[in-house]
């Protein structure tokens, strides 16, 4: 029986691994494969042969140039190579750059269209910096204006910081579970009962059995769950300050642009009440001041 029954396991698919795809998701190739038959805890005996099986899923998946199937053991490897395709690009409409903001502009570079604004050229919010009308006045035409514009743009805050800050602190205290797990399901096998802490995090730890070379579908979980308390921590002024201010650039950074640079920074005005530091601050911000405004033309021109 022992003998029959490991004979019959390493008869069975047990995993399935997808390698060299990029673009194509995992799941589509999965998806495909199962079509064809192959899934988790299929008979080995009742899957194609493997040329068969990589011309079947080559038909199913039109994104891919070439795929080989290779079984070892209980374990299924599906290489694919993906086919290469020119990147699609939308159709643009003639349109010029103008200004998303008042700013003084740091930098031109045009690609396509006609710069209308220079280095150190102070503009406003909706002037033309980039056009898109080019040629001679005679005959002019119209073009998908491209390029960059940085410029240097003034953020006023208002910042309110308290001098008191809440921190997460672990108290060393916790509470173990141990789960045996078959598949995507697991039991609870101890650690029963209430949790005796107000606030705690969980943290799991799955461990796979093994054999070989070979994940087996089983293992053991251990939830461990550890108590957490929050904790007042007092701060100075200027640590109340420092924090506020960082707080404020990360809000100009995520609104201006992963490549935007704080230049500098300008303290207009800061008093202390009721256990916050309040402060308006002047920033000094480099980036992108680009926005598209599209050419309406009229019919018969």
């Amino acid at each position: 029986m022992f003998v029959a029954g490991i004979y019959a396991l390493s008869s069975l698919v047990w995993n399935i691994d997808v390698k060299g795809n990029v673009d194509i998701s995992e799941e589509a190739i999965l998806k495909a494969a199962e079509e064809e038959g192959v899934r988790p805890f299929q008979w080995s005996f009742r899957l194609p042969d493997s040329d068969v099986l990589s011309k079947r899923l080559e038909a199913r998946l039109p994104d891919v140039a070439w795929v080989s199937v290779e079984k070892r053991g209980t374990r299924l490897t599906i290489r694919v190579v993906e086919s290469t395709r020119p990147e699609s690009r939308p159709l643009l409409s003639p349109r010029h750059l103008v200004a998303s903001t008042d700013a003084v502009v740091t930098e031109v570079l045009v690609e396509t269209g006609r710069a209308v604004v220079k280095k150190n050229s102070r503009v406003r919010k909706g002037d033309i910096l980039i056009s898109g009308t080019v040629g001679l006045e005679s005959t002019p035409r119209t073009v998908v204006a491209k390029g960059t514009v940085r410029g240097i743009v003034w953020y006023e805050y208002n910042i309110v910081s308290p001098l008191t800050q809440r921190v997460k602190v672990y108290t060393g205290e916790s509470k173990t579970r141990w789960y045996a797990v078959v598949g995507n399901r697991a039991l609870q096998i101890s650690g029963f009962g209430s949790v005796p802490f107000a606030a705690y995090e969980t943290v799991p730890l799955v461990t796979q059995a093994q054999w070989r070379n070979w994940k087996l579908p089983v293992g053991k979980m251990r939830e461990r769950l550890m108590e957490v308390r929050i904790d007042e921590r007092e701060l100075t002024a200027e640590e109340a300050k420092a924090a506020g201010i960082m707080q404020a650039q990360a809000d100009i950074l995520a609104k201006a642009g992963k490549d935007a640079k704080v230049l500098a920074q300008n303290l207009l005005h800061e008093k202390t009440d009721n256990g916050k530091v309040y402060m308006k601050v002047l920033f000094e911000v480099e980036q992108s001041i680009v926005t598209e405004m599209p050419i309406v033309q009229m019919q018969g021109e």
